[in-house]
């Protein structure tokens, strides 16, 4: 692979920060070529410069973002001297992006098909009946079925909006695909399939893959090379094997001791139910989307909501919070039976639980201050100004914000930073119930180890129940009391979370949890 000749070269890139950021450059002096049949891996700390780097190397940086010097060569064009003309004709043709967060980046009113379609449109010449084809193919290569092309991104859950953003990227065939935590969003089993499918693009020998990841499971999968950055520098760069087995750098070993799982948590005592969910059900035409669903969340207690992408787990705390209508069912919170409320008794209900959404983009207003934002919610929960901002201030530094954080608005940071913002925001409220809903999904090892470690310690504090939604079972494993499998809507399975993932008992638990990267499980509690 080493007389690979260079799909992309990268030769000393610097972008520069804006005025008031915690460090002058995002991306400072980067120096790599991406292989054609390798898979280059890009890992480190949430805000290391991994986002800004594949933004700069698709020629699509943000407003107040520029890069200052250096270069960027894909086969033997430079990107950086070329006009908007001529880099949309390579965008999505020969190199592509598959995002971080890909809800902001899809057509929120076109159908699915008609946006897969459009990059065809583009790019490839192909009549109408060709394309739509090509389209069907593309959804099914990424395990979606046809009817999805008929949806708007709003009717699909973040992982099928992830599997939507992957088809497009690879519709073109290009020559270097840069896939920016595109696997972040997906349960084990679809994980899989999508690693399966980039490996087998890979095997062809014509692309170059950059992988930006946080999770080391799934970079041991997959990775030729790994490069390890560190406040927008690279500190550690080698063959896979080499830099996992043998790392020198303090942040490289830092991330590696992060990532290994702790053990599961032990038994805990009765405690009074905080929320009871009896009976829910939610449909739309032709489709059950939530059926007949029932359990509870003790205080102090945290119980993992896992599953297939697709299977109703967002759309089951979203009846939770009532931000959607149930058809049938109840749901009791400390002791208030919520659907039944009207008026301002309804309004006062719904500071007893709030939500970590897993579209940390979408979830703030682009134009407040994150402070503000967070000050705002303990404003609502009764705090003075002068208090909520005392709280908002602490808050941001529980979750390992910059002091100069709070005054910067939700685009000046990451997507791993923001989700720690939102978590703060949460927090304000002083909730009796915590909904997260994969509220660490987008997370570098240390920070993810971080932030379930201060919901760890808010709920011994608080005794607030936490209900965690994730498609990760070794984090619900090292974080849930008791887990539920939903499967197309249903709770398939329920228990202690040792039982559930060591002994499954459904088809839907065993498939997910066979499907594990590398690294596995935790270990029992002692």
């Amino acid at each position: 692979m080493t007389g690979a000749r260079p799909a992309l070269s990268v030769r000393g890139l610097s972008v520069a920060l804006p005025p008031g950021a915690d460090r002058q450059w995002a991306v400072e002096d980067m120096n790599f070529d991406v292989r054609r049949g390798e898979t280059l891996c890009l890992v480190g700390a949430s805000g290391s410069g991994k986002s800004v780097l594949a933004a700069a190397m698709m020629a699509a940086l943000p407003p107040g973002l520029a890069i200052t010097r250096g270069s960027i060569t894909l086969g033997a064009q430079t990107l950086t001297a070329l006009g908007e003309p001529a880099l949309r004709r390579l965008r999505g043709n020969r190199i592509a992006l598959v995002p971080q967060e890909p809800v902001p980046a899809l057509n929120p009113l076109q159908q699915i098909g008609k946006q897969v379609e459009e990059v065809l449109l583009l790019h490839s010449g192909l009549d109408a009946g060709a394309r739509a084809r090509r389209t069907d193919e593309l959804l099914a290569s990424v395990a979606l079925d046809p009817a999805v092309a008929r949806r708007t991104p709003h009717q699909l859950s973040g992982g099928e909006c992830q599997r939507v953003a992957i088809a497009m990227a690879i519709a073109m065939a290009p020559d270097v695909i840069i896939a920016d935590e595109a696997t972040t969003a997906l349960d084990t089993v679809t994980q899989a399939q999508i690693l399966d499918l980039l490996a087998a693009l890979k095997a062809r020998g014509d692309h170059g893959l950059v992988f930006i990841s946080h999770d080391i499971a799934v970079v041991a999968a997959i990775a030729d090379r790994i490069a390890v950055l560190d406040a927008g520098r690279i500190v550690e760069i080698g063959p896979a094997r080499a830099v996992l087995e043998s790392p020198r750098h303090a942040v490289t070993q830092a991330m590696l001791a992060a990532s290994r799982p702790p053990p599961m948590r032990r038994p805990r005592p009765e405690a009074p139910p905080v929320l009871i969910v009896d009976g829910l059900t939610k449909s739309v035409p032709n489709e059950v989307i939530i059926a007949g669903a029932g359990f509870v969340v003790a205080a102090g207690t945290t119980t993992a909501i896992v599953g297939a992408s697709g299977s109703g787990k967002s759309t089951l705390a979203r009846l939770i919070m009532r931000i959607v209508p149930a058809d049938r069912g109840s749901i009791t919170i400390d002791g208030v039976a919520v659907r039944a409320l009207r008026g301002a008794a309804s309004r006062a209900a719904r500071g007893l639980v709030q939500m970590v959404f897993q579209d940390s983009f979408s979830a703030f207003n682009p134009r407040r201050s994150i402070g503000c934002s967070i000050a705002r919610a303990a404003e609502l929960a009764g705090a003075s100004p002068v208090d909520a901002r005392a709280r908002a201030v602490s808050l941001l530094a529980r979750v390992g914000m910059p002091v100069g954080a709070f005054d910067r608005l939700p685009a000046a940071f990451s997507g791993g930073q923001r989700q720690r913002i939102a978590i703060a925001r949460a927090l304000a409220m002083q909730p009796r119930l915590l909904i997260c809903d994969e509220s660490v999904s987008g997370l570098d090892p240390v920070v993810q180890a971080q932030v379930l470690a201060l919901l760890d310690d808010l709920q011994a504090e608080t005794g607030v129940a936490i209900l965690f939604i994730t498609h990760d079972l070794r984090t619900a494993a090292a974080i849930a009391d008791r887990i539920l499998v939903l499967d197309r809507g249903m709770i398939v399975e329920a228990g202690d979370a040792a039982t559930v993932l060591r002994h499954p008992q459904s088809a839907a638990a065993l498939a997910l949890v066979t499907a594990i990267p590398l690294g596995g499980l935790p270990d029992a509690a002692a």
